[in-house]
């Protein structure tokens, strides 16, 4: 069978898959249910031991998935945690004016001070 061929039957099945789609559950559950009935793996129809509902096969392909669906959540919590420490680090924190206080004196008296300190700083630039 040539790559066309195999392309066309599965587009008819695609198709037939939409149009019955009803059908197709409705049955698929019912095998499930018979599986089940019988004693048998729902997915596969193998052996299932006393107590449990699948086989061995899909029980460790079911654990594979849980695994795998773990990491992938570990991961993208370890990311979010990550780009959140990135953006907080990159954070502009507000600053900060520095003041000068005068232990006995006002307000007024500071600023009086700092423009006296001024005045001479800029004096001794001049000469």
């Amino acid at each position: 069978m040539d790559a066309k061929a195999r392309e066309s039957n599965r587009l008819r099945q695609r198709k037939f898959l939409e149009l019955h789609k009803d059908e197709v559950n409705a049955k698929r559950r019912e095998r499930y249910h018979e599986r089940v009935e019988l004693g048998k793996c729902p997915r596969c129809g193998g052996r299932v031991k006393k107590g449990r509902t699948l086989c061995t096969n899909c029980c460790e392909y079911m654990l594979d998935l849980n695994r795998k669906y773990a990491k992938q959540k570990k991961a993208v919590v370890k990311t979010k945690a990550a780009k959140t420490k990135t953006v907080n680090a990159k954070a502009v924190k507000p600053k900060t004016a520095k003041t000068s206080t005068v232990k006995t004196g006002t307000a007024k008296a500071s600023t009086a001070k700092a423009k006296a300190v001024k005045t001479k700083s800029t004096k001794t630039k001049a000469k």
